[in-house]
C-alpha cells in the first residue's frame, strides 16, 4: 500500500506541475455535468441557439453602418473592470469591430455556462471559470496583429519592440522549462521593497512564524487582530508596500494585528495533514496571541485558503 501511496503522489505532483496545480479530473467532472445537463435541455439550447443568431445580427448591423460611416452604437460591453480594450484605438476601425466580436462570443458564453438548469453551483463556477480563461487566451488584444497598441508601438519603434517581445518570450519559456525565477523577482527583497511594515516575531513552532505589528496611533483599539493567510503564500502578501498593505492600513487606525507565516514545506513534512496545520498553526497563533492580549476577544480573518 505505501508503495502505491508513493506511486500516486508521484503522479499528482506531475499532473500539478504540468496543469499550475489544477485538478485535470476535477475539470472533466465539471465539463461532463454541464454538458449532460445542457444535452437534456432542449429548450436552453434553443434559447442559445437564439441568441447566437440574434447576436450575429447585432454585430453585423453594428459592423455594416461603421463600415459606411453611419452612426452605430456599441451593442456589447466588456465585463466591468476589464481595462484591457480603454484605449481610444480600440474604437477606431477595424478594431473596433475586432473588439466587439470578442464581446459577443463572450456574452453568448456567458448565458450558455450559467443558470443551467439541474447544473451543481460549484461545477457551473468552474465551467464559467474555465470558458473565461479561454476566452481571455483568444482575446484580440493577446495578438500582435490585432491589437492597435502592440500595431503603434511596432511602428513608431521600426519593430524593435516587436523584436524585444520575442526575445523575453523565449526567456521565459526557458525560464519555467528550467524553473528558473525571474531576474525582476531580485529587485524586491523582503523589508525594503516588500513587508515593510515594522512586525516582531513572538511566537515561533515547528509549522509557523507569529509576527506582531504595533499600532501606529496614540488611540489604540483594545481588541486584536489575527490574519491567518493561505499556506501557499507568503505573509507579505497582504503587506506589498505602505500604499498597498491591509497590516500598515489596519495599525494606522490603531489596530494591533498578528500576522501568520507559514513555514515553506519540504519532504521532511510530508506527513504533514490539515488537522496538523489547524493544530500547530491557527490554534497555537490564537493561544498566543490570547496570551500577550489577555481577556479580550480576537477578531480573526483568513485570507484565502486560511479561510
Amino acid at each position: 500500500m505505501v508503495g502505491q501511496d508513493t506511486a500516486d503522489r508521484a503522479l499528482h505532483a506531475a499532473q500539478a506541475r504540468l496543469t499550475g496545480g489544477i485538478s485535470p479530473i476535477s475539470i472533466a467532472s465539471a465539463a461532463f455535468n454541464w454538458t449532460l445537463q445542457l444535452a437534456n435541455a432542449p429548450g436552453r439550447q434553443l434559447g442559445l441557439a437564439h441568441q447566437a443568431l440574434e447576436n450575429g445580427l447585432r454585430l453585423s448591423n453594428y459592423s455594416y453602418r461603421r463600415l459606411m460611416q453611419m452612426p452605430a452604437a456599441a451593442p456589447f460591453a466588456p465585463r466591468s473592470g476589464d481595462r484591457r480594450f480603454n484605449d481610444p484605438a480600440w474604437q477606431a476601425l477595424p478594431f473596433d469591430i475586432i473588439a466587439q466580436s470578442h464581446f459577443a462570443l463572450e456574452d453568448w458564453w456567458r448565458s450558455a455556462t450559467t443558470n443551467i438548469r439541474g447544473l451543481r453551483p460549484h461545477h457551473s463556477d468552474q465551467v464559467s471559470f474555465l470558458a473565461q480563461q479561454m476566452l481571455d487566451f483568444v482575446a484580440p488584444c493577446n495578438f500582435p496583429w490585432s491589437n492597435p497598441r502592440i500595431l503603434r508601438a511596432a511602428m513608431s519603434s521600426g519593430g524593435r519592440s516587436l523584436a524585444l517581445g520575442a526575445r523575453n518570450l523565449v526567456e521565459d519559456i526557458s525560464r519555467r522549462i528550467n524553473r528558473e525565477p525571474s531576474p525582476a523577482l531580485a529587485a524586491f527583497k523582503v523589508g525594503e521593497q516588500v513587508a515593510t511594515s515594522k512586525g516582531d516575531v513572538v511566537f515561533r513552532n515547528d509549522l509557523i512564524e507569529l509576527i506582531q505589528y504595533a499600532p501606529t496611533t496614540k488611540k489604540v483599539h483594545p481588541e486584536p487582530i489575527l490574519i491567518i493567510p493561505a499556506w501557499i503564500m507568503k505573509f507579505y502578501i497582504l503587506d506589498l508596500s505602505p500604499e498597498n498593505s491591509l497590516v500598515n492600513f489596519l495599525v494606522s487606525r490603531g489596530h494591533t494585528v498578528f500576522m501568520v507565516s507559514w513555514k515553506n514545506p519540504s519532504t521532511d513534512d510530508r506527513n504533514l495533514s490539515l488537522d496538523d496545520y489547524r493544530r500547530l498553526g491557527v490554534m497555537a497563533a490564537l493561544d498566543t496571541v490570547s496570551r500577550i492580549v489577555p481577556e479580550q476577544r480576537i477578531h480573526a480573518t483568513g485570507y484565502c485558503l486560511g479561510g
